[in-house]
């Protein structure tokens, strides 16, 4: 059946998360052709908005496309790019986002969904940057109970959460992160973590990860990641994300 978004809400979807600064356009488009990401950029439609979804199959071969792109821009920063919370500064003049892909080749996640957003978009993905707090499940276990108040006033719909009731844990810097949430026809913005996990960092990085990856069944193994290749690989993706919709 046909998708009906709101016309401003559907304006804000396929324009402002499908906007990269016109500086930064050729260089994207150059760096996707380079790293094979499988986006059909022979097609100059694939960045246009449908006219609408006329069925769930429809659907289901639009976000395929979408999840795909993602583990590919994922697996292509793991391969090639180093997690650090120390990478230095970008030069004054120098565009963030080129000067990481192209020069700084390391960073913490501010830098990676910001890249990955800009990625995606020039593929036809639309999606925004996200950044708060993540809290791992155990820092979660740890909390205390609030007496006297409601889920219902801090969260509204279906929730574990009414189960467990208010509990208050605390929170440093630590745990701010940054992602990016992905349009999925029929579903709505969902969160993809691509900042790839420092294994030597006990900061928390790899909970905060682990976090993420449920949503997407994400395996952490670099050895079991495909490829930015889609010749080779297209199907690994395909495979680990059967289970999520």
């Amino acid at each position: 059946s046909q998708v009906d978004l709101p016309e401003e809400y559907r304006d804000y979807i396929y324009n402002e998360c499908l906007e990269v600064p016109e500086h930064l356009q050729s260089y994207l488009l150059s760096y996707c052709h380079e790293a094979g990401f499988s986006a059909p950029f022979a097609d100059s439609s694939f960045r246009e908005a449908p006219d609408y979804v006329g069925s769930e199959e429809e659907m289901d071969l639009i976000n395929e496309q979408r999840r795909i792109l993602a583990f590919e821009v994922y697996s292509h920063f793991i391969k090639n790019y180093d997690y650090t919370m120390s990478p230095g500064a970008s030069p004054v003049n120098d565009d963030f986002v080129q000067y990481f892909l192209s020069t700084q080749k390391r960073g913490y996640c501010v830098h990676f969904a910001s890249s990955a957003v800009m990625l995606l978009r020039t593929m036809g993905v639309p999606c925004r940057y996200a950044e708060g707090y993540c809290l791992p499940p155990t820092l979660v276990a740890e909390g205390q109970p609030v007496a006297g108040e409601s889920v219902s006033d801090w969260y509204t719909g279906p929730t574990t959460l009414q189960e467990q009731g208010i509990i208050e844990v605390d929170v440093n810097d630590s745990y701010a992160h940054a992602w990016i949430e992905i349009y999925m026809e029929g579903y709505g913005f969902i969160p993809f973590e691509v900042t790839p996990a420092d294994m030597d960092d006990d900061m928390g990085i790899p909970d905060i990860a682990g976090l993420f990856s449920g949503l997407f069944d994400i395996d952490f193994n670099m050895a079991e990641l495909p490829d930015a290749n889609p010749d080779d690989n297209i199907t690994q993706p395909q495979e680990a994300i059967s289970g999520l919709f």
